[in-house]
């Protein structure tokens, strides 16, 4: 089975596509860093080991869920390392580090997206919170679009080093030369 995916060209419309992929490298950094340094300032601030197995709410691609905080401490730390990763190869145009982030992406992305599924099964369908609901969307759209990004550099032909081939077209074109027919007198 094949899947056409979109070209995207430039990110947004306006930025060139390797650009919108450091922008949106830093702004999930961001938001990683943030998320840390808000659970280790609750975590200092306690002064409990104990409260490492605490039950907090966490937002993780646009999924809720409550999990304790060294999970939140582990997940979000690892979405650091893997956006250093995506904006050093975005950087240094290393498909590989690229690469490394696209498989990281399709993964998490896929398993908050099952994770969303249990936690809604558990409420049951018929409770329906719309900011959840719009907070899920948001997130999961979101890093659907980096990932088609990332997916569209990576196709480009500087990073297809073992796949190029030239055709040498010289040999199949032909003369024909036309007969002379001299019309002046």
């Amino acid at each position: 089975m094949r899947l056409e995916l979109p070209q995207c060209r430039r990110c947004f419309f306006c930025i060139p596509l390797r650009y919108g992929i450091i922008v949106f490298g830093y702004l999930n950094m961001t938001f990683s860093l943030l998320i840390l340094g808000v659970e280790s300032h609750w975590l200092v601030r306690t002064n409990k080991i104990t409260d490492l197995l605490t039950d907090i709410p966490m937002m993780f691609r646009g999924t809720g869920m409550y999990t304790h905080v060294w999970f939140t401490i582990v997940i979000y730390t690892l979405e650091v390392v893997f956006n250093i990763i995506l904006v050093i190869g975005a950087h240094a145009k290393r498909p590989y580090l690229m690469r490394i982030y696209y498989y990281y992406s399709i993964t998490t992305t896929l398993a908050a997206f099952v994770v969303l599924l249990v936690v809604r099964q558990d409420y049951g369908y018929t409770r329906f919170d719309p900011i959840d609901v719009c907070l899920a969307f948001i997130g999961l759209v979101m890093q659907l679009y980096l990932t088609l990004l990332i997916h569209n550099e990576l196709s480009k032909n500087r990073y297809q080093e073992g796949r190029m081939s030239y055709v040498n077209h010289v040999s199949e074109v032909t003369f024909h030369p036309v007969a002379w027919v001299d019309t002046n007198p």
